[in-house]
Parts: structure tokens; C-alpha cells; sequence
């Protein structure tokens, strides 16, 4: 499967921005749910493993997902890896775009801004670099809000 260069991710004012989690596994960000790794600089695009000739297909839960607000996406209590440093972040959404209650799913994405929890300095400059998006830390709890804070 060809993956589209980065370059062809329209403006913000056009893509649907939502969040999202992932483990970083050896310096990449990997889904969460299929394991697959979003290879820095080009867009990651959807693939059905359902059997849909297009992604996000009706009636399907294929696509890649974002949630519209970050507290709902704390609240999904993600499983906790041993030893991977989970992150979250907001990623730009563009192609065909299906939206939920929630939030959406969508043919095409990229990270515009990742999350990690404090301590890990190295692993930001090497996600930032890698991915060319803008890296922060947070303190937060996938599962727990009340620990969530700026």
C-alpha cells in the first residue's frame, strides 16, 4: 500500500482535528488497537480489515478514529502496556471523513500534536523530529481525569 506524502494534508481550517492515543514503540507511534505504526511523514491511511472497498465504510467500524475532546478520550481506559510510554494527541483528519457521536473516523490522518507524560525528554526530540509536529507533556491517566491537568 502506497502512503501518501505528509505534504498533501489540507489546512487545519479544512481537516477535522480530534484525539487520540498510541504507544511509542522504538521512537514511532503505534496504534493502539491494530498495532500498526504511523510512518513519520506520510499520512496514514485507512484499510478495512472487514472487507469495505472504501475506509470508512457505512455501517463499519473501520477508519481511523479521533475523538472530539480529550476528557472522553481519558475516560476510555486504554490497557496499560508493560514498559511502552503511551501518548496522546490530536491529529488532523481529511479524505473521507464519517462522523459519530463522538467523534470521527476517516480515510487519511497525522499527528499534528502529541502528548507524552513527563520524564522522557529524549522520546519527545525523537517524535518531533520524526514526525515534525509539536511535541508537549501532560500528566495524565488514560482512565482517570482527575489526574488530567495542563
Amino acid at each position: 500500500m502506497l502512503t501518501p506524502d505528509v505534504h498533501e494534508i489540507p489546512g487545519l481550517s479544512e481537516a477535522k482535528v480530534g484525539w487520540r492515543a498510541w504507544w511509542v514503540v522504538s521512537g514511532r507511534l503505534t496504534s493502539i488497537d491494530a498495532g500498526d505504526i504511523w510512518t513519520p511523514r506520510r499520512a496514514m491511511v485507512a484499510k478495512c480489515r472487514y472487507g469495505c472497498l472504501t475506509s470508512p465504510g457505512e455501517g463499519c467500524g473501520c477508519g481511523l478514529g479521533a475523538i472530539k475532546e480529550l476528557d472522553d478520550l481519558l475516560r476510555l481506559g486504554y490497557p496499560r502496556a508493560g514498559g511502552e510510554v503511551c501518548a496522546i494527541g490530536q491529529v488532523a483528519l481529511w479524505g473521507r471523513v464519517v462522523e459519530g457521536m463522538q467523534g470521527w473516523r476517516a480515510s487519511r490522518a497525522y499527528p499534528v500534536r502529541v502528548l507524552l507524560p513527563y520524564g522522557v525528554p529524549a522520546l519527545a526530540r525523537d517524535i518531533r523530529d520524526a514526525y515534525a509536529c509539536k511535541v508537549g507533556f501532560k500528566n495524565f491517566h488514560i482512565g482517570d481525569t482527575d489526574e488530567a491537568s495542563d
